[in-house]
């Protein structure tokens, strides 16, 4: 699933700029909310995983004023678009702390790399465990001084051995420090299902099972008795 993004701009060709490049580049987007209010009525309605947000919208309340609200309320990442501004606004604008600003215009690749990095840093797990990085839909996996971006769908099983974990994706395998409980606690979608202490998988890749194996992606992997009789409901209930 894409990354929605939601625009709060009151310049429709501006608007329809920014909507136009983020298509482009991949993300979802939702249609642009003009006034503070509108913005709010977004959020709640489109659920976007990060704004875009000029600072300079129409009705009493600015771009600022939604940011503060945002942050109290909705605890979503956001980007500042910016122009000349005065110094008091963008004295404002840095206390409600933006992932990121952009300088009207813009380039293609200045939305991508704000965007991918505010997502980068947005929302660290509560967990001990500094090498995945969670969010709606994808988790962000650290190896050495990079972090890969994967998306849940494309993961088919991970496997436990003690403190780590190994995440076998329909990509390539990754090794983290983490435990299965811990990982299964963040995983927020819950497409992961518990088969046995040391494994857990991703329905949408089972190609067949016994009473005592379940295969996925080709691989046969052992299933617990106490995680039966909840791993036949859930297989009887897929579509």
């Amino acid at each position: 699933m894409a990354i929605k993004i939601g625009i709060v701009e009151d310049e429709w060709l501006i608007a329809e700029s920014i909507r136009m490049a983020l298509n482009e580049i991949g993300y979802e987007t939702t249609e642009a909310a003009s006034t503070y209010e509108a913005s709010l009525e977004m959020i709640k309605t489109e659920k976007p995983d990060l704004l875009m947000i000029d600072i300079m919208i129409d009705g009493k309340k600015d771009g600022v004023d939604l940011a503060e609200t945002i942050n109290k309320t909705y605890k979503l990442p956001f980007i500042f678009l910016t122009g000349n501004y005065d110094a008091h606004t963008i004295e404002r604008a840095k206390k409600v702390k933006p992932s990121a600003y952009i300088v009207k215009p813009f380039r293609e690749i200045d939305l991508y790399t704000a965007i991918e990095i505010a997502l980068l840093n947005f929302k660290e797990n509560n967990t001990d465990e500094a090498s995945i990085k969670y969010l709606k839909n994808i988790i962000f996996i650290k190896e050495g001084d990079l972090y890969h971006k994967v998306e849940l769908n494309d993961i088919i099983y991970i496997k436990s051995e003690n403190v780590y974990l190994s995440i076998f994706t329909s990509k390539k395998p990754y090794l983290v420090r983490s435990t299965m409980e811990s990982f299964l606690k963040n995983e927020l979608n819950g497409l992961l299902f518990k088969i046995h202490k040391s494994y857990a998988v991703n329905l949408k890749y089972l190609e067949s099972m016994n009473t005592n194996t379940l295969n996925v992606a080709g691989m046969d992997l052992p299933i617990h008795k106490n995680y039966k009789e909840e791993l036949l409901k859930a297989v009887l209930s897929l579509k």
